[in-house]
């Protein structure tokens, strides 16, 4: 899928996600005789501070200081839209009167409403980048795994989700939710060819090394770690266990990093998932608490609690899989949609997925699309199984139903 394509599609379902907006919180702002609803989050403008006072303001509100990548990604296009782009007088006060009804209306002070709309464009910009790398990696992960006629519904199925429609125009990390499973399934996507024997005899090391430094520096952004079990099998599948110090070393190295700098430059690291919600703690809390074997229980009911959610959350997709199912019955000679490697990928990022999940014992839908890469690409493998001149007939009247259950209703809300 080219690039242009890419762009087109992402203004159309950016315009769409505008005209039926999110049903979660939104901002007043009044423009003249107009008043403007801006897709919000209660999060949006601690972000948004941080941008406009940046990097003294990770101090002052350190609840992100764990996640500062998004915040330096902004600075760049904040530097020079927040000296040309036009705010009137009038309006100014009305943008910080918005903001100030959040519960940080201390941090709006010698803020103006120029610095405030030029930091909020900023985001979402960032917002159009990682969304546009998403969909990238993603489309060429399913080509690299030989599924280049399911890209283009494979993308649309991202695009119609309610993690881009209620997050394209949201300032904050939730993105990076996104591009990180995407980024990861591009990168063992040469792992998911139909046959062990397709898969190119040349990988160069150094240039999966490359792609791995940049994943441990996405991880800034947020740390959804369950990938990096997903990046050593990559490897070990690719590569064997030699120089396997690489994704081990270099996936967490930039998050240890950044936390040595803060400790030595006297700025107290903060995790405020850890702090405020004991995410990744919680059963250490509960055997604290409660003993060894009722958290062991604990752990094994959010287990399936997890599963269950998560089967909740891709109920669209288990309803076109059974379709994309039937219609390609009965199964190839070989009796098997897939090879042992795609098995073998499905079986590691599930169970990495799901323990992953279990033990930061937080698990609401927007999290758990990070299962994403998986669902889809078990789409692509049971479509590939139907027959040609059945495929594109079935895959329209499936997308045109999915495109209503999206913007229609409030279903993937």
């Amino acid at each position: 899928m080219k690039s242009g394509t890419i762009v087109i599609l992402l203004i159309i379902f950016t315009l769409l996600s505008y005209i039926v907006p999110n049903y979660g919180e939104v901002r007043k702002v009044s423009v003249g005789n107009l008043e403007v609803y801006i897709p919000s989050n209660i999060d949006s403008p601690d972000f948004v501070f941080l941008v406009t006072h940046f990097p003294k303001g990770f101090i002052v509100s350190n609840t992100r200081i764990s996640r500062p990548l998004y915040v330096v990604m902004a600075m760049i296009p904040y530097t020079v839209l927040k000296h040309i782009i036009p705010v009137p007088s009038s309006i100014s006060n009305k943008i910080l009167s918005a903001l100030s009804n959040s519960e940080r209306q201390q941090l709006w002070i010698n803020t103006t409403g120029k610095e405030v709309a030029a930091a909020w464009i900023s985001l979402l910009l960032i917002n159009f980048l990682l969304t546009f790398f998403t969909v990238y990696l993603f489309s060429k992960g399913l080509e690299k795994a030989g599924l280049k006629e399911f890209q283009l519904f494979g993308v649309l199925l991202i695009l119609l989700s309610f993690k881009f429609d209620t997050q394209i125009l949201v300032p904050h990390t939730e993105l990076f939710d996104l591009l990180l499973p995407s980024y990861v399934f591009y990168l063992i996507s040469p792992l998911l060819l139909s046959k062990r024997s397709e898969i190119p005899d040349k990988i160069s090391e150094n240039r999966y090394t490359l792609h791995l430094a940049i994943i441990g520096m996405l991880f800034l952004g947020k740390a959804v770690l369950f990938l990096y079990i997903v990046c050593l099998w990559g490897w070990v599948r690719l590569f064997g266990v030699k120089n396997i110090w690489k994704p081990a070393v270099l996936l967490p190295f930039f998050n240890i990093a950044y936390i040595l700098i803060l400790k030595l430059t006297g700025i107290p690291y903060y995790q405020h998932e850890v702090e405020a919600y004991r995410q990744g703690v919680w059963l250490f809390d509960y055997i604290a608490q409660k003993g060894f074997f009722p958290a062991v229980f604990a752990g094994i009911s959010t287990f399936f609690k997890v599963i269950y959610s998560t089967v909740s959350v891709f109920a669209p997709e288990v309803i076109i899989g059974t379709a994309f199912l039937v219609a390609g019955a009965p199964p190839k000679p070989n009796g098997s949609f897939f090879s042992l490697q795609r098995k073998e990928f499905l079986i590691v990022y599930s169970i990495s997925f799901f323990l992953f999940w279990t033990v930061i014992g937080y698990y609401p839908a927007r999290v758990l699309y990070t299962f994403y890469p998986v669902a889809i690409f078990i789409l692509g493998v049971l479509f590939m199984n139907i027959e040609i001149k059945r495929r594109q007939k079935l895959v329209f009247i499936l997308y045109s139903v999915y495109l209503f259950i999206s913007f229609g209703t409030t279903i993937t809300v």
